[in-house]
């Protein structure tokens, strides 16, 4: 599981996957996500170690993930054996991507839709509204309402089914959590933002699913809407 002595574009650390987990993998249970993951992403994992302390955990992560340039994938704190009777035994086959609507979080859920899709993976996009983002036309019926949906479905890259939930986003994304094989959050790495709320709340304490931490200016660069950064690479091994 160590990967070492890569050269030329691959050591890059945005063409890494820091991979987050607690002890080592020793079986190797789940190197099969792992490799499905950093495939679908053109990215070489890279291992990390985290402190096994509960009350250190999540800040750990959250430490890595913040300065990190690639995305990083949090592997939970349980064994892969009670995880994988609702992950699909540690293959990736759904994806649960959360959106805000905002033009950041659509842009990155379609890129990410399209990717999966091309990966034969199915993606759920979960909008979550909340009572400042919801429109009144929502909560109607008939033929606007159904157009305003049916558009929330066209602007994010027709994914394979997309819920639209109103409520407080953090516990919205976290209740469909165990619907997927791997959550998919896109945020900026600011710690106390907005969207780092919901960030703790999927990975709480490592209870949850696979996550993959997206940083906005990675899925920008892929995108081509910014130029390549070179902040941090993660040590291998």
């Amino acid at each position: 599981m160590t990967v070492d002595g890569e050269e030329g574009a691959s050591a890059h650390p945005s063409n890494r996957l820091a991979v987050l987990l607690e002890t080592p993998d020793e079986s190797g249970a789940w190197e099969p996500l792992v490799k499905q993951v950093a495939g679908l992403l053109d990215l070489v994992p890279s291992y990390l170690a985290l402190p096994s302390a509960p009350h250190r955990w999540l800040e750990a992560v959250l430490g890595v993930a913040s300065v990190c340039p690639a995305p990083v994938l949090v592997l939970p704190r349980t064994p892969l054996v009670a995880a994988g009777e609702g992950a699909g035994g540690g293959r990736l086959r759904e994806a649960l991507l959360a959106s805000d609507d905002s033009a950041e979080a659509v842009g990155a859920a379609r890129w990410c839709s399209r990717r999966l899709a091309r990966h034969r993976i199915r993606s759920t996009v979960v909008l979550v509204l909340t009572a400042e983002t919801a429109p009144v036309i929502w909560e109607g019926a008939g033929h606007n309402a159904a157009a305003w949906r049916a558009e929330r479905v066209r602007r994010h890259g027709l994914p394979h089914q997309m819920k639209i939930v109103r409520g407080v986003p953090g516990e919205v994304v976290r209740a469909h959590c165990a619907d997927a094989d791997l959550v998919v959050l896109v945020w900026r790495q600011v710690v106390d933002d907005n969207r780092a709320l919901v960030v703790r709340a999927v990975l709480d304490e490592g209870t949850t699913q696979p996550c993959l931490l997206l940083p906005l200016t990675w899925v920008e660069e892929r995108q081509g809407l910014r130029p390549a950064t070179n902040r941090w690479a993660p040590a291998a091994g």
